[in-house]
């Protein structure tokens, strides 16, 4: 019997599982049945994320919906409030530089020029760039990333980046990194007296 994998969820669930078996970490991974669409707007006890940025966008309570009682949420910004930025960075930029963005390929550099003069939001911008070929997920990335100025190259070299700035964390993550630390530590420890010296 064979099942076909299609949904972005299941697919990042295998990515998980065949790096666990490929590096037999001491990992049980567990699957969770998804109770809701993937971009649904109901605020149910398991949310999509859509829905979670739909109710926090119009001040509806979604405290149920998350496992923390205290979120960020002094400064909050979406896509829409960049729109004059987005529009000013395709403007004042070459198409060959457009080209050089991440994600930016197949000449999409020529669509967004010829695009952004018949949008004024960024949703109708996103609804024209979007079809079956680039989804509306893959618009907003690369959308992004001409925001940021993130070229192909940028994120190469980011590709080889071989450690993580930890933002957040709560006690068990502490306690996790703190354990963590003094593996790394007895294990230097224990490589040190092996080694011989020699003249």
């Amino acid at each position: 019997m064979h099942k076909e994998v299609k949904t972005p969820n299941d697919l990042l669930g295998l990515s998980y599982v065949k790096e666990i078996i490929a590096h037999q970490y001491s990992i049980t991974p567990h699957c969770f049945l998804r109770t809701n669409t993937y971009h649904g707007l109901d605020l149910k006890h398991i949310a999509s994320a859509s829905a979670i940025r739909y109710a926090i966008k119009n001040q509806q309570d979604f405290s149920h919906t998350l496992p923390y009682e205290n979120l960020y949420k002094d400064e909050l910004y979406f896509m829409e409030d960049f729109f004059p930025y987005l529009r000013y960075q395709i403007y004042t930029s070459t198409p060959e530089e457009l080209k050089n963005y991440h994600m930016v390929d197949e000449g999409l550099e020529n669509t967004l020029y010829k695009t952004i003069n018949q949008c004024q939001t960024m949703e109708e911008f996103i609804e024209q760039l979007s079809s079956k070929r680039y989804t509306r997920p893959r618009i907003s990335r690369m959308l992004i990333h001409i925001l940021m100025k993130n070229t192909k190259e940028d994120i190469q070299k980011a590709m080889n980046l071989d450690y993580i700035r930890i933002l957040a964390m709560n006690e068990k993550g502490r306690e996790y990194l703190s354990l963590i630390k003094k593996h790394v530590l007895m294990h230097l420890s224990r490589t040190f007296l092996n080694i011989t010296i020699l003249p």
